[in-house]
């Protein structure tokens, strides 16, 4: 695991099934349950829909002198997770963050209510001038269900990167990322998804709001067997800002499917929006330069995906 400028790794939040099994305690930082921070602070309301069911709540007050990580996981037949999560990381800080998302055990084939399913909704909110490196790792069991919907919210200044990335889809994925990035605010937000017999959903919109705000938005997904994969990925250009948006799929069997839709929507004169999108297969090229290197094919073929799929 990759961590960026931190001293150390402390679990902030671990839960399994609908039991949280580890909570961080910290000076200077406040991890609770959601439904506790909706209880204790009125000013998080704002920020959930209803009153959340379950999930977490971390505010970062202070800069930590540690990376953190968050874990939630299914493992028992038939769980159907809720959560409902709000960050909040105060102004001039920066934050290193891991989540990860994943089945603790595989199922069999599942019958009647019998599948799993992680829904996760949330809001992160950078305050002026923070900065958050957050990788959110998803490995799935090929029977579960997942939707995860995420607002990021970027005060002036403030700076995201963001990778989600997909190791082991699950049957069925839903994903929803908006952005809003006020006044020179910066995000860089990436997808990468290595999908195998499963159905991918993929929306992420970046609405540049202020002026001198940046989003870049990468898009890499490998279309394996009987992977049906849709990305629409959407910059608002609300004000003089830029934004740039760079989607590409592989594909490497026949009955994949993959869509990829690029949108640039400018509403000031004076913004700049670019785009580039492909779709293609395996370079045969780089596969005979690396083969007469002395890989084999399949050795090849793996070197070229692990760098399509870098961070």
């Amino acid at each position: 695991m990759a961590i960026k400028n931190a001293k150390a790794v402390k679990t902030a939040y671990k839960q399994l099934d609908h039991h949280i099994e580890e909570i961080l305690s910290m000076s200077g930082s406040l991890v609770m349950s959601s439904v506790g921070a909706w209880d204790k602070f009125s000013w998080t309301r704002k920020y959930f829909v209803d009153k959340p069911k379950e999930g977490y709540f971390i505010w970062i007050k202070e800069q930590p002198d540690c990376s953190f990580l968050g874990c939630v996981s299914l493992d028992k037949p038939g769980t159907k997770q809720q959560l409902n999560n709000l960050t909040v990381i105060e102004a001039g800080l920066y934050v290193d963050l891991t989540g990860t998302c994943e089945s603790a055990t595989l199922l069999g084939e599942t019958q009647g209510n019998d599948f799993r399913s992680h829904q996760a909704r949330g809001k992160l909110v950078l305050r002026t001038g923070s900065s958050l490196y957050y990788r959110h790792l998803h490995d799935w069991d090929k029977n579960d269900q997942i939707s995860t919907n995420y607002e990021f919210f970027l005060e002036e200044g403030a700076s995201l990167e963001y990778t989600y990335r997909i190791d082991s889809a699950a049957a069925v994925m839903n994903l929803q990322a908006r952005m809003h990035l006020a006044k020179g605010a910066r995000s860089d937000f990436k997808i990468l998804a290595d999908c195998q017999e499963t159905k991918v959903n993929l929306t992420d919109i970046a609405y540049l709001e202020g002026a001198g705000a940046n989003a870049i938005s990468t898009l890499r997904l490998v279309g394996r067997k009987n992977a049906e994969v849709k990305a629409r990925s959407q910059i608002i250009a609300q004000a003089v800002a830029k934004g740039h948006l760079d989607c590409a799929g592989l594909m490497l069997d026949k009955s994949a499917k993959l869509t990829l839709i690029p949108e640039l929507l400018v509403e000031d004169q004076n913004a700049q929006l670019t785009h580039e999108a492909s779709i293609g297969k395996l370079s045969a090229e780089q596969i005979l330069y690396l083969r007469s290197r002395g890989l084999s094919a399949k050795e090849a073929e793996d070197l070229i995906l692990r760098g399509f799929l870098s961070e």
